[in-house]
């Protein structure tokens, strides 16, 4: 499959990040009112803004990247503090973020539909890095999900 194909990619990883409240107005805030109003109408509990997971995703964004590579790492890098762990992963062509693309994406994916719609995260942080991917313009998301 080409890589300028819309690519999503899901895991879960069992391991074991800190809350903070975001910025108004911010992306981070944007998306988590998208994914909070996907579980709301699956009657599912709201999603909580970790920046921890939030700063994770971003590294984890920025490394991929960087490197020119899509795809999950062997484990999560996020706090310690969370005893489960998953992410999700979107490309999109492009230097613009399309969050909802992103969050369409992951509902039409049964796999990524199961980790934003499991009823035992309870923590999300969500990023977005946007620069040249194999010498085109795109835009790769990572979003991390963690329950304690």
């Amino acid at each position: 499959m080409s890589r300028w194909r819309a690519v999503l990619v899901c895991g879960v990883i069992a391991l074991a990040g800190a809350v903070a409240p975001s910025a108004t107005g911010s992306q981070p805030d944007r998306m988590l009112a998208k994914l909070n109003e996907v579980r709301q109408r699956h009657d599912l509990s709201a999603l909580r803004y970790s920046a921890s997971l939030t700063r994770s995703s971003q590294r984890f964004a920025n490394r991929l990247m960087a490197a020119d590579v899509f795809g999950h790492a062997a484990r999560i890098q996020a706090s310690n503090r969370f005893d489960h762990l998953g992410e999700v992963l979107a490309f999109q062509p492009g230097y613009a973020p399309h969050r909802f693309a992103a969050v369409r994406g992951w509902l039409a994916s049964p796999s990524h539909r199961a980790l934003v719609l499991s009823p035992s995260f309870r923590y999300v942080g969500v990023a977005h890095a946007s620069g040249r991917f194999d010498s085109r313009a795109a835009t790769i998301w990572v979003g991390q999900f963690g329950s304690r």
